[in-house]
C-alpha cells in the first residue's frame, strides 16, 4: 500500500473513531441522563430545599421546606405541640411502613401518639427531622431511633464525606475518584464520568456487601457512625429527652448465619454518649420456625413485630424500675 493511501487509512480511522466520541461527549455534557445528575454537584440540573450543615452535611433549608415535604402526615399526626403523650420513632422501612414497628406500636398503645413518618430516609437525614421537630415544638415522652445492617451499608455507599449540598439545594454524592490518570481523565471529560458511574466503581467502598457488616465495619463508617451518634446524644441532652437507639437484627444474624459486628460497634458508642441502647439480637432466639416472623420480602410478619414491640417495651419497664439512663 502506497504511503499516502496509508495517512489516509489512518486519518479516516482516527476520524471514525474521534467524531462519534466528540459528539458523544458534548451530547452528555449538555445533556446529561438521569443516572448521572446526582453526581454533578453545582453542574447538576437537580433542586431542592436543603443547605449544608457542619454537622450531618445536609439539613433542610427552613422547617417549612420540612413541613412541606411531609404536609400530609404532619396534618395527619396534629400538632407539634400537642399535649398528648407522644413518642417520636425513627427508622427505616422497618419501622415506617405499612404494618410494621409504628403501626404495631400504635396498635398496642392507642393512647400514646406514636409520631412516625411513614417514609424511609437516611440516617443522616433522620437526624435532621428529629432536630427540626425538636427544635419546632414537639416534645415526646421518649425517642426511638432503629438501626439495621443495612443501613450501614448505606452509610458505606455514601458516607458522610460524600455528601454535598449543590447551590440548587439539592442532595448530591460527590464521586469516588480512581488513582493515577484515570482521575484526571473523569474531571475533565462527562464521557469519561459517565463511564465511570455505569461501572459501579463510583461508590466508595465499591466490594463491600452487606454479609461483611457482621464481620467489620470499613473505614469510614466507624467515624460517621460515631458522629452520628454524638449528634443524636447532643439532641437528647439539649432538650431533656431519652432516646433509646434501637438495634434490630437482620435475617442473616436472626438465622445465625452472621456475627454482630454493627451492633457490637454501635452498642459501644451509645455508651459513649450516655444514649440507651436496645439490642434485639435475642428476640427471635426462641423461635423454632423463623419463616413464621419473615415476609417474602424479609420484612417481619405480625408476630414478629408483636415480638420486637414486647421486647421493646419489656426493655422500657426494666430500665425504669432499674432507674437507667433512658426511662421515661
Amino acid at each position: 500500500m502506497a504511503p499516502q493511501k496509508i495517512i489516509r487509512f489512518v486519518l479516516g480511522l482516527l476520524a471514525g473513531v474521534a467524531v462519534p466520541l466528540i459528539l458523544a461527549e458534548a451530547h452528555v455534557r449538555y445533556h446529561p441522563p438521569a443516572d448521572m445528575q446526582p453526581f454533578l454537584g453545582d453542574e447538576s440540573g437537580l433542586k431542592g430545599s436543603f443547605r449544608p450543615d457542619p454537622e450531618l452535611c445536609a439539613d433542610y433549608a427552613t422547617f417549612e421546606n420540612f413541613r412541606a415535604d411531609y404536609s400530609a402526615r404532619l396534618t395527619a399526626l396534629g400538632a407539634l405541640d400537642d399535649a398528648r403523650p407522644t413518642w417520636l420513632w425513627f427508622g427505616n422501612s422497618f419501622v415506617q411502613a405499612p404494618g410494621m414497628l409504628g403501626d404495631a406500636a400504635q396498635a398496642a398503645m392507642p393512647k400514646v401518639r406514636m409520631f412516625y413518618l411513614q417514609r424511609n430516609e437516611r440516617p443522616w437525614l433522620r437526624i435532621a427531622q428529629m432536630r427540626a421537630l425538636l427544635e419546632h415544638g414537639l416534645h415526646p415522652e421518649r425517642i426511638i431511633f432503629a438501626l439495621l445492617p443495612v443501613d450501614a451499608v448505606s452509610l458505606c455507599q455514601q458516607p458522610l464525606e460524600s455528601i454535598y449540598v449543590n447551590s440548587h439545594g439539592a442532595i448530591t454524592t460527590r464521586l469516588r475518584m480512581p488513582a493515577g490518570p484515570l482521575a484526571a481523565l473523569i474531571r475533565h471529560s462527562k464521557l469519561a464520568t459517565l463511564a465511570w458511574i455505569r461501572s459501579g466503581r463510583h461508590v466508595w467502598n465499591p466490594g463491600f456487601r452487606m454479609a461483611k457488616i457482621g464481620e467489620t465495619l470499613p473505614p469510614p463508617l466507624p467515624d460517621d457512625l460515631r458522629q452520628l451518634v454524638s449528634v443524636i446524644g447532643g439532641l437528647s441532652r439539649k432538650h431533656s429527652v431519652p432516646v433509646t437507639v434501637l438495634l434490630i437484627p437482620n435475617r442473616e444474624q436472626i438465622a445465625g448465619k452472621s456475627k454482630f459486628a454493627f451492633q457490637d460497634s454501635m452498642i459501644a458508642m451509645c455508651r459513649e454518649q450516655g444514649l440507651a441502647c436496645f439490642d434485639a439480637r435475642n428476640v427471635f432466639a426462641g423461635v423454632q420456625e423463623k419463616q413464621t416472623i419473615f415476609l417474602p420480602d424479609w420484612h417481619f410478619t405480625p408476630r414478629g413485630n408483636e415480638l420486637l414491640l414486647a421486647a421493646l417495651l419489656e426493655h422500657f419497664k426494666e430500665t425504669k424500675n432499674a432507674g437507667e439512663k433512658g426511662a421515661p
